[in-house]
């Protein structure tokens, strides 16, 4: 699959395409989470994880627990989207042209064949 969507990278180009779809909204992706096998299994690690105050010296409660988690996803999801924005905004500043466009796909589908070959590859120290 991922050699897949890295061909369809390298092979996409649509700088000029007159008729975009929108982005999804705030609601749409919110409710998108309930279905992302990401977010789901990342839901259920940190639940069950951080909610077993047993482990913790400074958890003495569920509800402590929670609020802990919530706190530490409320930080960590401000850090991403806004790097992720900026990151966007720049991107679209700088990518203008088809061939910039076209550049920057193959150096993304590149690195993504490059991130298969090293998951398979066992590198030794």
């Amino acid at each position: 699959y991922l050699l897949y969507l890295a061909y369809k990278i390298f092979k996409s180009d649509d700088a000029n395409e007159e008729i975009r779809s929108s982005p999804i909204t705030f609601l749409e992706a919110s409710l998108f989470q309930f279905v992302n096998p990401k977010g789901v299994m990342m839901a259920i690690t940190t639940i069950s994880t951080f909610t077993n105050f047993n482990n913790y010296d400074f958890i003495n409660s569920y509800s402590i627990g929670v609020i802990f988690i919530l706190i530490c996803f409320l930080i960590s999801n401000l850090f991403a989207v806004t790097t992720w924005t900026l990151v966007g905004i720049f991107l679209n500043n700088f990518i203008k042209s088809k061939k910039a466009i076209k550049r920057f796909n193959s150096i993304m589908s590149s690195l993504l064949v490059l991130t298969i070959i090293l998951i398979y590859v066992d590198i030794q120290p």
